[in-house]
């Protein structure tokens, strides 16, 4: 007896490069049937066997278009609702990761759904990898949803990252999500890009400056490069000029902000310190985006700020060790040079944390 779809460990070479797929529907559906149920079980076995499964059906050079649009959407069928809600953890961060990487290979904007629900879960792993998933179609997404699906999506985002304020892996995934690609090589359409300026920007500064709030004089956020994408994506040249002008301030002022709270706490740490490297880099990566926004508009023109983008070219090309004098006065040149071109900016807004004191030690001998 032939097996059916649902005793397949994978779909046929027949189903998947088939340019008629929908004709060959119900052995697509067992199949999903059969590997989604083992999904969201209590075997751990089953579980991650049919993990595995699901995510390699469309990652043939072979599969047809018109198959990977037909699963995609049978899957995000399946893996949305309540059904997703009101599983356990565990079937939840295996769903998330499917859905991640059926995503990643198909380009389907049917996840949207799925992915909006997981990055508002309490689990920090699961918001990870749904992070991860709407990184691959995050513009995209955001042009065919309504604004509320749209609202709703890049809110869950940023709140991930309060929810979680310890966990850099989770903020960096947000921000190369919310950058929506821009630091790719070859990112989206500048139009793209510019109609979801006004949605996405807002977010892109709120985690910014949660993050500042998040130093303490001798400590950075968790992962200080984690902000790398998102200086990129405010300083890009289809998404700034697409910020309204109270964009725009607040965007210099995060972008201020950020470069002289991390100024502050680099100088409190050892010179030679890894992380006083990855936070000096950080302050470089905000000079490169002062000298992005204050630069010529053509090549080889003139600067739109010529004190801005010299002032942001001296932070750009301090050196990976640079002592706490020279960095400092690099700092605040770009600092007052921002000042005077924007002269309605608000005062820094710096983090009001402290250190927090060693725990106390146990006494090596007991008293007398």
């Amino acid at each position: 007896q032939p097996a059916t779809g649902s005793q397949m460990s994978s779909l046929s070479e027949r189903i998947r490069t088939s340019s008629d797929p929908g004709a060959l529907r119900n052995e697509i559906d067992a199949f999903l049937d059969y590997h989604v149920a083992r999904l969201f079980s209590d075997d751990t076995a089953a579980v991650s066997q049919s993990r595995t499964v699901l995510s390699e059906q469309v990652s043939a050079v072979s599969d047809s278009s018109a198959f990977k649009s037909l699963y995609a959407e049978l899957l995000a069928q399946r893996l949305s609702g309540r059904r997703l809600s009101t599983a356990p953890e565990f079937n939840q961060l295996n769903a998330a990761i499917v859905i991640e990487r059926v995503a990643q290979l198909t380009r389907s904007l049917r996840f949207g759904p799925a992915i909006a629900q997981l990055i508002e879960d309490d689990n920090a792993s699961v918001a990870i990898w749904a992070a991860k998933a709407a990184y691959t179609v995050f513009p995209e997404l955001l042009q065919q949803s309504n604004g509320r699906e749209r609202e709703r999506l890049i809110k869950g985002l940023v709140d991930s990252v309060k929810r979680f304020p310890d966990n850099g892996p989770l903020a960096e995934e947000v921000h190369r999500t919310l950058s929506m690609r821009t630091i790719e090589l070859r990112p989206p359409a500048a139009q793209l890009l510019a109609a979801n300026a006004p949605a996405v920007v807002p977010g892109v500064q709120d985690v910014i400056a949660f993050r500042v709030g998040r130093y303490t004089p001798s400590r950075p956020a968790p992962d200080p490069m984690a902000e790398a994408p998102g200086l990129v994506v405010l300083t890009n040249n289809a998404v700034w000029p697409a910020q309204d002008e109270q964009q725009k301030l607040r965007t210099v002022a995060v972008l201020r902000d950020l470069m002289l709270q991390a100024t502050a706490t680099a100088n409190n740490l050892p010179q030679q310190a890894t992380e006083r490297r990855s936070v000096v880099d950080l302050i470089k990566r905000t000079g490169s985006a002062f000298e992005g926004i204050s630069g010529p508009l053509q090549p080889n023109g003139p600067p739109v700020q010529p004190e801005v983008y010299a002032a942001a070219r001296r932070v750009t090309q301090l050196g990976a060790v640079p002592g706490a004098a020279v960095m400092s006065a690099a700092v605040e040149g770009l600092a007052q040079a921002v000042q005077q071109a924007y002269p309605s900016l608000p005062p820094p807004q710096l983090s009001q944390r402290q250190d927090e004191p060693e725990p106390a030690t146990e006494p090596t001998t007991q008293p007398e």
